[in-house]
């Protein structure tokens, strides 16, 4: 059964997606103009200040673990599924160096976003209930809890409202499912690349059809788990604390800046995704040769 093994990758999600109140009006920067030095020291304060490099050292070990081999692949066989293992742990470790993934962030966001943007997102970041949201997203997530739907029962209605709005603001559990499903799809397509020419591939459209059908599924089964696992997440802050990091993020400027920090972040870590799978493929594909 498929299920969050932790909550954790939310995170990094979340992170992304604090913002402060509304923006003066300033357009974004067109993404082809080179950053300048304040661009690139506001943007580096930003991703100590929310601890994104933790918060990616958690997503990747969600994302990317080798428990996900032993869930996904079909081999029966001991010897063939520690094969897999093995070669999973490898490609792995090559692809995902938070410090390398973190440049790429980045330097998306320096070429996305504006100066005036970083430095309002800055001062939440510094801000009581700003470093609360880092500190309970990044350094006080719970490891290796499963989430149950019954612990949804003891969660007071008040506060279970606002934890439900909260995961709406951030997309809800379809936006979760997309990224899950969309860093599949990318290990997969990643994986047939290096498939020799001579041996039968699964095509681009089996693929995107085999991951299309499990959505539903993946979606029914999540559902039930958004408002405990944001309750564990944020099991610290108050009610009020709760309401004030909900303006944050569905103001009309914080809501613009998640969609594009999501896209970022669902870009890098798809990219992330596909060398994994080009390098497992390679490494399968040495070994039987």
């Amino acid at each position: 059964m498929f299920y969050l093994r932790r909550f954790s990758y939310l995170a990094v999600v979340a992170c992304i997606a604090l913002t402060p109140a509304p923006l003066v009006a300033e357009p974004n920067p067109p993404e082809t103009a080179k950053p300048s030095a304040e661009m690139v020291r506001l943007v580096d304060e930003y991703f100590n200040e929310t601890k994104m490099i933790d918060a990616l050292r958690i997503n990747n070990d969600c994302l990317f673990n080798v428990a996900n081999i032993e869930q996904c692949a079909c081999a029966t066989d001991a010897k063939m599924l520690a094969k897999l293992k093995s070669a999973w742990i490898v490609a792995v470790a090559k692809e995902t160096d938070p410090a390398k993934i973190q440049e790429k962030m980045k330097q998306q966001w320096r070429k996305t976003f504006a100066p005036a943007q970083m430095r309002y997102l800055i001062a939440f970041y510094r801000s009581p209930t700003g470093r609360k949201v880092t500190k309970a997203l990044v350094k006080e997530q719970p490891k290796g809890v499963d989430i149950e739907e019954p612990m949804a029962k003891i969660i007071q209605a008040t506060r279970k409202a606002i934890l439900l709005k909260i995961a709406d603001t951030l997309g809800g559990v379809e936006s979760q499912v997309d990224l899950m499903l969309g860093v599949a799809r990318a290990t997969a397509t990643g994986m047939q690349s290096a498939v020799p020419k001579n041996q039968p591939r699964m095509a681009i459209d089996d693929i995107n059809r085999t991951i299309a059908a499990q959505k539903n599924q993946v979606m029914t089964v999540l559902e039930p788990m958004l408002a405990p696992g944001y309750h564990l997440a944020f099991k610290k802050l108050s009610d009020d604390e709760l309401s004030e990091y909900l303006a944050h993020l569905s103001s009309p400027t914080g809501s613009s800046i998640y969609k594009r920090g999501l896209q970022i972040y669902q870009t890098v870590m798809n990219e992330t995704a596909t060398a994994i799978g080009n390098r497992f493929g390679r490494i399968l594909q040495s070994q039987d040769s």
